[in-house]
């Protein structure tokens, strides 16, 4: 009984870590790299939340009968969690100071060098993952210089020199055409179910950790 909670949950820690490091890799290599939207300050901050998370969701499918493991996995799980959610929480803020028409707001809470936890030079080793290279808010695309998109980049980002009748033109939604969800709900949206999760997995864990103290 106990191996067959523990197979499930498994299955849980691998569709955590899958929730999200698929959003990272998307962000990077195809907002990114493929669509030209530069990440900001918060973006590569989020990015970090995620990997901790995807990181600790690893630990916790790694080997469910490991004890350390697991409580190093609700460790960086909830600490992800809490960063990811104040994170999303601030780009949320500054995309309201943006809509409000008050960019210099918005400006006051970005910084160009990021700081991560325990001062990680993440943005010096992985500078194209981790130094932010777009301004705070604003997540439309920014195309270099005689650049020739594909028929697949324009229906995304739109046709030169405007760039105003793509999809993502006026940045980027769940369901662009009425501005459903933006970045900072979406990542607000994926870290509290992740959340909870965690917690789920955490009572599960309390428990059985109990049931084997008293059978020993």
């Amino acid at each position: 009984m106990i191996f067959k909670i523990q197979q499930e949950n498994r299955k849980i820690w691998f569709f955590l870590m899958l929730l999200t490091l698929i959003p990272v890799l998307i962000a990077h290599y195809f907002l990114q790299n493929y669509l030209y939207m530069r990440p900001c300050e918060q973006c590569v901050y989020i990015r970090f939340d995620m990997l901790l998370v995807s990181f600790a969701a690893f630990l916790g499918f790694l080997n469910p009968k490991n004890r350390f493991l697991k409580c190093l996995a609700f460790i960086f799980a909830f600490y992800g969690c809490y960063l990811g959610l104040k994170h999303s929480l601030i780009l949320e803020k500054i995309y309201t100071l943006i809509q409000n028409e008050n960019p210099f707001g918005a400006l006051t809470t970005c910084k160009q060098i990021p700081i991560f936890p325990f001062n990680l030079p993440l943005h010096e080793y992985f500078s194209e993952w981790f130094m932010p290279s777009g301004e705070c808010g604003d997540d439309k695309a920014f195309v270099p210089k005689d650049t020739l998109l594909s028929p697949l980049q324009e229906f995304f980002i739109g046709r030169p020199p405007s760039f105003d009748d793509g999809i993502y033109s006026k940045g980027w939604h769940l369901i662009p055409y009425f501005d459903f969800i933006n970045m900072a709900e979406i990542c607000f949206l994926i870290f509290l179910f992740s959340l909870i999760c965690f917690l789920f997995l955490f009572a599960i864990f309390i428990v059985q950790f109990k049931k084997i103290d008293k059978k020993i």
